[in-house]
C-alpha cells in the first residue's frame, strides 16, 4: 500500500534518529555524515520553512497547469466537469510520480496530494451536486492519500469529512435526533482514540508516526468541542432553532458546564502521568476556552481586570512549577530536551573520560620508588 520503497524509508527514519542524536551531541557530525553516505534515504524536508517554500511551488506550478487547461476546454465550452477530472488525475499522477523518485514529506508532493483532494472534491460536487457525496468521494480521496503517501494533512482531511458527514445526515436527513448529534461526535472521538492506540501497537506504526499523530490531536479535538458548552449552545440556537429565554439555559446545561472544564483537566492529568506533550498542549489550549466559555455568558467582572488577574495567576503558578520542576531529570522537567546536553549526560561523560585517564596512568615507571638506581643519585634499598 505505501508507495515509497521501504527500504528507503527505513533508511530515512534511521537518518531522522541520528541526526536528533547528533543534534545532542550523543554522536559525532562526522559519524552522522559518515551514517548518510552508508544508507540511501528518500528526498525529504524537515525544515518547516523550506517545505512550506516548495509547496508553494509546486501549489504555482499546479496552479499554472489549472489555467492552462482551463483556457483550453472553456473555449471550447462550459467543461467544467472534465477539466475537474483531468486535473484530479494529474494531481495523483503527480504524486506517485514524485513517490517513485523517493520524494516523501517534501512540499512539492503535498502540493500535488492537496491539489489532488482539491480537484476530487470539485469534480464530485460538479457530476453529483450532493454535498453527501462531496464528503465522502473527499474522505475516501484523502484516506488513500494517506495510508498510500503518509500524508498527514489527508488524515485531518479525512476525520473533518467523516465528522461533517454525521452532522449534514442529521440536519438535513434527521438520520438521528439533532440533539444527539454532540453525543454521537464525542462517541466518534471516543472511537478514533481507540482506533489511534491500536494502530500504534501495529508494526508498521513507525511509518505513520505523523499520520497517527494528527488522528490522535482529531480525537481530543473533536472530543472536547463537541461537549463543550459554548458549542453546544450555539449550535442548538443557529442549527437547532432553540430560544435560550432570559434566566433559561438549554437541556442538560450542568451537564455541559462540567465537562467544558473536566475534560482538560483530565486531558492534562492523563498527559502529565503518560508524559504524552501533544495532550498536554492539547489540555492548555481546551482549558483556555474553557475559560473563554464561561467569559463569554458570564462577565463576574471587567476584562481588563480579568487579565490582569488572570496575568497574576500565570506569573505566580509558572513560578510555583518551575521552582518544582527545576533539577528534575526525568517525567515533565523544567530541563532542556533529552536530545540535549543535560546534568545527568555531562556527569556520565565526566565519568567515563576519568575512568580512561585513570585506565591510562601507568603502573610502572623509568624510576621506582624504595631505590637511588636512577642516575646514581640517592641511596639504594639495600644495607
Amino acid at each position: 500500500m505505501i508507495a515509497f520503497d521501504r527500504t528507503m524509508l527505513d533508511n530515512t527514519l534511521l537518518i531522522e534518529s541520528a541526526e536528533d542524536l547528533k543534534d545532542g551531541k550523543f554522536i559525532t557530525n562526522d559519524q552522522f555524515k559518515a551514517a548518510k553516505t552508508v544508507f540511501p534515504t528518500l528526498k525529504t524536508q524537515r525544515n518547516i520553512f523550506i517545505r512550506i517554500a516548495f509547496l508553494l511551488l509546486g501549489s504555482f506550478c499546479y496552479s499554472s497547469c489549472t489555467g492552462v487547461l482551463a483556457l483550453i476546454f472553456f473555449s471550447a465550452g462550459d467543461n467544467a466537469e472534465a477539466l475537474s477530472v483531468i486535473l484530479a488525475l494529474i494531481g495523483i499522477a503527480a504524486a506517485e510520480m514524485l513517490a517513485r523518485n523517493h520524494f516523501y514529506a517534501h512540499g512539492l508532493d503535498d502540493a500535488a496530494i492537496i491539489g489532488f483532494l482539491l480537484a476530487v472534491g470539485t469534480a464530485v460536487s460538479l457530476i453529483t451536486d450532493s454535498t453527501a457525496l462531496v464528503l465522502v468521494g473527499t474522505g475516501i480521496a484523502s484516506a488513500v492519500c494517506a495510508l498510500r503517501y503518509l500524508h498527514t494533512l489527508s488524515v485531518i482531511v479525512t476525520v473533518g469529512c467523516i465528522a461533517g458527514l454525521i452532522g449534514y445526515l442529521t440536519f438535513e436527513f434527521h438520520l438521528i435526533p439533532e440533539f444527539y448529534l454532540t453525543i454521537v461526535l464525542f462517541l466518534f472521538a471516543v472511537v478514533l482514540f481507540l482506533a489511534h492506540r491500536t494502530f500504534i501497537r501495529h508494526p508498521s506504526s513507525g511509518y505513520y508516526k505523523w499520520p497517527l499523530l494528527a488522528l490522535e490531536f482529531c480525537s481530543l479535538l473533536i472530543g472536547y468541542f463537541s461537549v463543550n458548552y459554548l458549542v453546544v449552545r450555539e449550535l442548538a440556537q443557529d442549527m437547532m432553532g432553540f430560544e435560550v429565554v432570559p434566566g433559561g439555559d438549554i437541556p442538560m446545561a450542568g451537564l455541559f458546564y462540567i465537562l467544558t472544564f473536566a475534560i482538560p483537566i483530565l486531558y492534562l492529568v492523563f498527559a502529565v502521568k503518560t508524559k504524552n506533550r501533544l495532550m498536554l498542549w492539547t489540555g492548555l489550549f481546551t482549558f483556555g476556552f474553557a475559560i473563554f466559555t464561561i467569559r463569554f455568558y458570564y462577565h463576574v467582572i471587567p476584562t481588563e481586570w480579568a487579565l490582569v488577574i488572570g496575568g497574576i495567576v500565570l506569573g505566580i503558578s509558572s513560578l510555583f512549577v518551575i521552582r518544582r520542576l527545576k533539577g528534575k531529570e526525568s517525567g515533565i522537567t523544567f530541563e532542556k530536551d533529552r536530545m540535549h546536553d543535560s546534568k545527568a549526560l555531562s556527569i556520565a561523560q565526566a565519568v567515563i573520560v576519568n575512568s580512561h585517564a585513570i585506565q591510562n596512568v601507568p603502573s610502572k615507571g623509568p624510576m621506582e620508588f624504595g631505590g637511588g638506581g636512577f642516575s646514581g643519585g640517592g641511596a639504594g634499598e639495600n644495607f
